[in-house]
């Protein structure tokens, strides 16, 4: 999925740079730049011109855009959604290039979920239900091919996040069965119903964190729009 342009904010940084409604984005200082991809590169790269190439009605267009620091993070004031790119590989180079782009995924996912911990990454990259739901649709469509690539990438993405050790998730039982196996012995029933409840406490957190975040991603300030006062 590539980067489409579907709104530009009036004075931002985007619109002085001369970015459009519709615009695709191709690269980003001279590398290919993928949907996932860009919005972290843009909030790691504040006040520094980045040089755009874009693809506008056939023509191809280059453009300097300077991330403004909004917070800790750049931001170009434009929305985004995916436009999606068809390959054609034959049964072996499709089979080799699925192998490569769920690795390089994976390893995605998991640095992700380390730079969200050492908040080198901004809790606006998460998406939930209402995330989803939006890029399914647009997935939809765009056909039946970019559906079923959205949703080899959701399951592949619920896949790695499962092997984690939190408790609940298939990651923590074999978390606690490598603890029994280093111990050499079996954990007691009642430290096993703690774990559970301790995993469950965090899956809740977690469900209601990301549903407040969709929701707040969608408002005007953010989550200062939650605050009464």
């Amino acid at each position: 999925f590539l980067t489409q342009i579907r709104l530009v904010k009036p004075g931002s940084p985007a619109e002085k740079a001369g970015l459009r409604q519709g615009d695709v984005i191709l690269s980003v200082d001279g590398r290919p730049i993928y949907l996932y991809q860009f919005v972290e590169f843009l909030e790691k790269n504040p006040n520094r011109e980045l040089e755009f190439v874009v693809s506008r009605q056939g023509e191809t267009i280059n453009l300097r855009v300077t991330p403004r620091l909004e917070g800790k993070v750049g931001k170009i004031g434009a929305y985004t959604e995916a436009q999606s790119v068809e390959k054609k590989y034959g049964l072996i180079g499709a089979a080799v290039q699925s192998v490569r782009d769920n690795v390089k995924n994976t390893f995605l996912i998991i640095r992700f979920v380390k730079d969200l911990i050492l908040r080198r990454a901004s809790t606006q990259q998460l998406g939930g239900p209402l995330e989803i739901a939006s890029f399914s649709y647009a997935a939809w469509k765009m056909g039946f091919l970019a559906m079923l690539s959205w949703i080899g990438l959701i399951s592949l993405q619920l896949g790695v996040i499962n092997l984690f050790p939190i408790p609940v998730f298939d990651g923590g039982q074999i978390f606690v069965l490598a603890l029994e196996a280093l111990f050499r012995r079996d954990f007691s029933p009642k430290i096993r119903q703690i774990w559970m409840q301790v995993g469950f406490v965090i899956f809740v957190f977690l469900i209601v964190f990301v549903i407040l975040n969709d929701i707040v991603k969608r408002m005007p300030n953010g989550w200062e729009s939650l605050i009464p006062w």
